[in-house]
């Protein structure tokens, strides 16, 4: 008898984008399951924001499909990629904060715009996402009093707002030392076995691939060289991908 096949969250493939000459994306194929967390590495310009660019719809492809929770985006108009984008938070590299504005009126920015939350229930669903994040004292200050890793976690804090069903990291450990870096790799991982979130993240980082990750996936020359769990891309024998995790691995012990 067949065993039900693993519950897709978003499939691509064949995804190619150009840029004038510039080949980026030269046909990807790539399931990612509901609930997984998938890390995408690979050296600066191999396609990896441009990879995460096309799944929210930024970035129209040359060819190929992408399908996220069975929706096809391609055949989506302006008013239906709105609503679509909707079912992402993004947890940005320097968390992406208002200036102007504090960390709690950040966090319930997207709320007030977004919702019909009463002013009550806002003030609450701040405080619970601030207690998950461990910033709950600091919702009056100013970003500018924060430090590069608590900004980060009110910017985590504000992208689950609006409860996603698909969390995308833009290098969240990047900048931050060793002690910070294990903070917000508990974070992601907390958000992904609580909420049930699946994760996408773009990172240079192998340790904190290793952490957060279920599955690993290696962008070279514009193609998924190999995806695979943390231990078979530490120890993969595909040239490309045992030399970049050789390489970042000892960039990270010099550090």
């Amino acid at each position: 008898m067949m065993q039900d096949q693993p519950d897709i969250s978003i499939r691509i493939r064949d995804l190619r984008k150009a840029f004038g000459s510039k080949k980026v994306l030269q046909g990807i194929d790539l399931d990612i399951m509901r609930g997984e967390s998938i890390a995408v590495i690979g050296a600066s310009g191999t396609g990896k924001s441009v990879l995460i660019k096309h799944i929210i719809g930024l970035l129209r492809p040359d060819g190929g499909s992408i399908e996220v929770d069975g929706i096809d985006v391609l055949t989506l108009d302006q008013a239906e990629l709105n609503e679509f984008r909707g079912r992402f938070g993004m947890l940005f590299q320097g968390g992406a904060l208002f200036d102007s504005m504090t960390v709690f009126e950040n966090v319930a920015f997207p709320l007030r715009h977004r919702t019909r939350m009463t002013t009550r229930e806002i003030k609450e669903r701040v405080h619970e996402l601030l207690e998950m994040t461990g910033m709950e004292q600091y919702m009056d200050r100013w970003p500018s009093d924060l430090s590069g890793g608590m900004k980060k976690r009110v910017g985590l804090s504000r992208a689950l707002a609006i409860r996603p069903s698909i969390m995308l990291y833009d290098e969240p450990t990047t900048g931050l030392d060793p002690v910070m870096g294990g903070i917000i790799d508990h974070l992601i991982i907390k958000t992904r076995d609580t909420l049930n979130v699946t994760s996408i993240t773009i990172t240079h980082d192998m340790r904190s691939a290793s952490r957060i990750a279920n599955r690993i996936a290696m962008l070279y020359k514009g193609t998924v060289v190999q995806a695979g769990t943390p231990a078979e891309i530490m120890k993969s024998a595909i040239p490309e991908v045992s030399e970049f995790v050789r390489d970042r691995t000892a960039m990270l012990s010099v550090k």
